[in-house]
């Protein structure tokens, strides 16, 4: 079957789940969304990527939400106070309901922690909630879940304490894994509580059908504590595997947005769909990442000559495109805080002689006409990945003769998957903040971060500058230790960064509350249409 054919059928299916799933809807606040893949779980404490992110945040609520502008907001917590030494912080709840009806309470959120750190929960992003007390003892250790440092004072009252000050913390309660789950129903469903007709959150909307492949429909939580602001009664959900399928559709308007499109046919789109396309700054680093595990990548001197020989350049501003940037350091520009920019010493020769450099570095390390380089680079089949790895591989092999590189594309959850299993050599990777601070990317490269850390990096110097970090009060010496530890994993090829990419979607303009902003965040709770808006005013007195 072409390739052509598949995206006709894809588009067709979208078309008919839609209509079959949207007949009777108000068409002024339903949306129809192209989420860019499908999800592998609804269940906060196993979900890792953004395509579970943007369904599960409309089914859940933390104590912190993030506003149109990406900024924490109180969520389920009204108001918060912090201890004198910035360790304690206790939350006050507001009244909330979970979608059956029964009170959202301190305990909910005891439990929920709980559950995220029990190793039998076996969630790999664990790990990024570390700075709570015990946590690591918890979820590495064996520890018993009741010595982790979260507390209910009483059925209003949560307390949360932390081995370190964590200034940022606000927005990261915001992050899917600190969302509540309901106790009252997994206890009794188990793993089926995630199901549509089980699932009970306590979101701006509930989960009502879930066609693998096809569609996820969800519709308005009247139970929600903050219901009345809700505009959009629907949300039908699509996995918009093919970006250029997903850009017919919105422009047959059988989508209202999608999640990305590809950065070749930025200006088509711009003139084909004026007022559609949209593309900001985003903190998100692509990076081609290094599997330590594997005899040939264990020598430093390897990875160094890979990363010598990407050409940056011409990725970022020929194949991607537009606000993208080549990446010479980790840390994307404008991150809160943090200016570190390009890691010296490394990259600032022309391709020819960082070629030839790392050329030496290969032979150096053994690798020559008798004894070949050989590797393989899996990647995703979507989005622009497609069109730029073939430049990595080419140019990694101008290197010399014997170095051979293969790609091996894949479907985004069978790649995701057998990264995070570190069933890979080479893996085309994007990352993108939980939270705008520098260690939300450095965090990946801890050891202690575990299947997170995919590529198993383990420097103890750059653990420790972490570790020093975190335990830092002062914020000019805490990026000075963060940049530190940054230069090392740069210089030791932990990961070779390619590019800082852009937020790129599609968006109807009838859509409203869609601000643009660097985490790329868009919560569906603050969206609406531009007639439903007109209706509401309407109906004002």
């Amino acid at each position: 079957m072409t390739k052509r054919l598949l995206a006709i059928l894809a588009l067709l299916l979208m078309t008919s789940a839609c209509g079959k799933a949207a007949d009777d809807a108000d068409k002024a606040t339903t949306l129809r969304m192209g989420n860019a893949g499908e999800p592998l779980t609804l269940d906060p404490a196993q979900a890792t990527i953004a395509n579970e992110d943007r369904i599960i945040e409309g089914l859940f609520e933390g104590l912190t939400v993030l506003n149109p502008e990406a900024k924490p907001i109180p969520g389920v917590a009204e108001s918060w106070t912090v201890s004198e030494d910035k360790l304690t912080w206790t939350f006050k709840l507001r009244d909330a309901k979970w979608s059956d009806g029964v009170p959202v309470t301190a305990d909910d959120f005891v439990y929920s922690f709980q559950r995220l750190m029990d190793p039998k929960t076996r969630s790999n992003y664990a790990s990024l909630f570390y700075m709570i007390k015990n946590s690591q003892a918890v979820n590495t250790k064996g520890a018993a879940l009741n010595s982790l440092g979260v507390s209910a004072k009483d059925p209003g009252t949560l307390v949360i304490e932390l081995i370190n000050p964590t200034p940022f913390l606000p927005a990261l309660l915001s992050h899917w894994l600190a969302y509540p789950v309901p106790r009252h129903v997994i206890d009794k469903l188990g793993a089926d509580w995630v199901k549509p007709g089980n699932l009970v959150g306590n979101g701006a909307f509930v989960l009502k059908e879930w066609q693998p492949n096809d569609f996820i429909r969800l519709e308005k939580n009247p139970r929600f504590h903050d219901a009345a602001s809700v505009c959009l009664t629907e949300l039908l959900i699509f996995p918009t595997t093919d970006p250029a399928a997903a850009a017919r559709a919105v422009r047959a308007g059988e989508l209202d947005t999608n999640a990305t499109f590809a950065g070749q046919n930025r200006e088509i789109l711009k003139k084909e769909l004026p007022g559609y396309v949209r593309e900001a700054p985003y903190a998100l680093i692509q990076y081609e990442l290094f599997n330590l595990k594997n005899p040939k990548l264990k020598d430093a001197r390897v990875r160094q000559a890979l990363s010598l020989a990407i050409d940056r350049d011409l990725i970022a501003s020929k194949i991607i495109g537009g606000a993208s940037k080549p990446a010479f350091n980790i840390i994307p520009p404008d991150t809160l805080g943090y200016s570190g920019g390009p890691v010296t010493g490394m990259f600032e020769a022309d391709l020819a002689s960082r070629l030839a450099s790392a050329r030496a570095l290969l032979t150096a390390a053994g690798y020559g006409p008798n004894k070949p380089l050989t590797l393989t680079l899996s990647h995703v089949t979507n989005g622009d990945t497609p069109r730029y790895v073939p430049i990595l591989q080419n140019t990694w092999q101008q290197i010399a003769p014997w170095v051979k590189i293969e790609l091996l594309g894949q479907d985004g959850q069978i790649h995701y998957s057998q990264v995070q299993r570190g069933d890979f050599e080479l893996a085309n990777m994007g990352w993108y903040a939980d939270y705008d601070d520098a260690k939300s990317f450095l965090y990946i490269l801890e050891s202690r971060s575990a299947e997170m850390n995919s590529g198993r990096y383990e420097n103890p110097t750059y653990d420790a500058l972490l570790a020093k970090a975190d335990q830092e009060r002062d914020e000019v010496v805490r990026a000075k230790l963060l940049r530190n530890a940054e230069e090392i994993a740069v210089k030791d090829a932990a990961l070779a960064p390619v590019f800082f990419d852009t937020g790129r979607s599609l968006v109807n303009p009838r859509v409203t509350g869609w601000v643009d902003n660097k985490l790329n965040t868009h919560r569906t709770r603050w969206l609406c249409t531009k007639e439903a808006e007109a209706k509401r005013k309407a109906a004002t007195p």
